[in-house]
């Protein structure tokens, strides 16, 4: 003979369970959406491995350059004003793979390139440097690829700060 003084647990249970499965797939959606902005993937900002390899976020500062002759290239560094350093940032020119921040990088390297000024280009708004020379000549079979990287030592970050193709 059953009891019918006590009402039936098994509705109690039934929405117990529910309530436990919203919860997990709250907190699942929840953590998919922190992973995709934190990789970039929602925000559209995420950056390519081929693109630098040894690079860290991108930042305001740039260094743009300009072919100026069939064998010349001009590159002048504009860091964002409202920025400081405690420390001055580092700038390393590669072209095609190969420190050429110098004078002296190039000659060690014996590679066709002169810079000038032979110093390099330094982290100041309107420094400039022009490297000429075959090395630079490129063509359309062999384009020289440029990249300006800072390196900032008050965070310990390298920056590709302009890159190009000529």
């Amino acid at each position: 003979m059953a009891d019918s003084t006590f009402p039936d647990p098994a509705p109690r249970k039934n929405l117990l369970n529910y309530l436990v499965w919203i919860f997990i797939a709250a907190t699942l959606l929840l953590a998919i959406i922190f992973w995709f902005n934190v990789f970039g993937i929602l925000s559209g900002t995420s950056m390519k491995t081929s693109e630098c390899s040894f690079c860290a976020d991108p930042m305001t500062d740039s260094a743009p350059a300009i072919r100026t002759g069939p064998d010349s290239i001009h590159i002048v560094m504009r860091p964002d004003a409202s920025i400081h350093h405690h420390q001055v940032p580092v700038v390393n020119i590669y072209v095609n793979d190969r420190d050429v921040s110098n004078q002296s990088l190039i000659a060690a390297a014996d590679l066709a390139i002169v810079i000038s000024p032979p110093e390099g280009l330094v982290f100041a708004d309107g420094s400039s440097v022009t490297l000429s020379g075959s090395g630079v000549a490129g063509n359309t079979s062999m384009p020289v690829h440029l990249q300006v990287v800072a390196s900032y030592p008050d965070t310990g970050k390298r920056v590709a700060i302009g890159e190009q193709l000529f």
